[in-house]
């Protein structure tokens, strides 16, 4: 008798729909051209709750894995999906991209082709991936939301980025960052080959090393006046007793007056202490980015 009632509901529930929010999405096998490489580079990724729909501008959230680990890690193993749903929700941080990238198991995130290293990963990920993902996705694709992020091999690459192109990243977190601080061995033991694959020449070469690592960047990073802000953790258990080198660093950037916080938790070298972690480093590099 009153036809119209159904048309309005129909509306009612097409406008409910529309407002209705999707999820989180996550791509685990995503390919970028990266000419530094010469080839693709593998990713995954997480697009916040509402991103299909809207038309939003997020800030990017880079994290790196660790030595001989996998860019689906952090989405495994570090449970990223699920802590930065939870943090979204309750109101912690805000929705943000998230770029997990193949970091090609032992580079070190650095640029070594000229040695016969494992490739220019440097570059690969901090210029060619940064820009494939600003063409690709709706990011803010400016420095003042962009950070990065990583564990163990992965520390000692977010902070080396960070600190050697001050004016790319807002924010850098270091999870039992590999900041060596005892490596002064003359020649360097044996192992050392092993553990760094040729990253640094073959053999292993200390003074470029030295040169590479984050703690060398430090000063002029601050000279330059657009350091980014730095969070560290580690455990206090660390069977590579890396409190030492970060703890060290801490003190380091502190004197260069950086923006820098850490945390000596419970904990060993392990993925248990980097997951329990995550939420404070996402809610210091939230409250760093400046969004659109």
């Amino acid at each position: 008798m009153f036809p119209w009632r159904g048309v309005l509901l129909f509306f009612l529930l097409l406008a409910a729909g529309a407002r209705a929010q999707t999820p989180s999405q996550t791509f685990e096998f995503v390919h970028a051209p990266t000419p530094a490489l010469g080839s693709d580079l593998l990713y995954s990724l997480y697009l916040p709750p509402g991103y299909v729909e809207g038309a939003e501008r997020y800030p990017v959230l880079y994290l790196l894995h660790g030595k001989d680990g996998n860019h689906l890690e952090w989405l495994h193993d570090g449970h990223l999906r699920e802590t930065l749903d939870g943090l979204i929700a309750a109101g912690k941080v805000g929705p943000m991209i998230v770029v997990m990238p193949d970091g090609g198991g032992s580079s070190w995130y650095v640029d070594s082709k000229d040695v016969g290293g494992p490739g220019n990963y440097a570059s690969a990920i901090g210029i060619d991936l940064v820009k494939a993902i600003d063409a690709r996705y709706r990011s803010c694709g400016e420095p003042r939301c962009r950070a990065i992020a990583g564990l163990s091999m992965g520390g000692f690459g977010a902070l080396r980025l960070a600190l050697q192109r001050p004016f790319r990243f807002a924010a850098a977190a270091s999870f039992s960052g590999a900041l060596w601080s005892r490596l002064d061995d003359h020649p360097p033991p044996p192992s050392v080959n092993r553990i760094f694959a040729g990253s640094f020449g073959e053999p292993f070469d200390l003074k470029r090393f030295r040169a590479e690592e984050p703690s060398s960047l430090i000063e002029g990073a601050a000279a330059a006046g657009h350091a980014p802000a730095i969070f560290l953790t580690v455990g206090d258990r660390d069977r590579y007793g890396l409190y030492e080198g970060t703890f060290k660093a801490f003190m380091r950037m502190r004197a260069a007056g950086l923006n820098v916080e850490m945390r000596m938790t419970g904990g060993d070298h392990e993925w248990t202490t980097w997951a329990a972690e995550l939420p404070d480093a996402l809610i210091f590099i939230d409250q760093v980015f400046k969004r659109p």
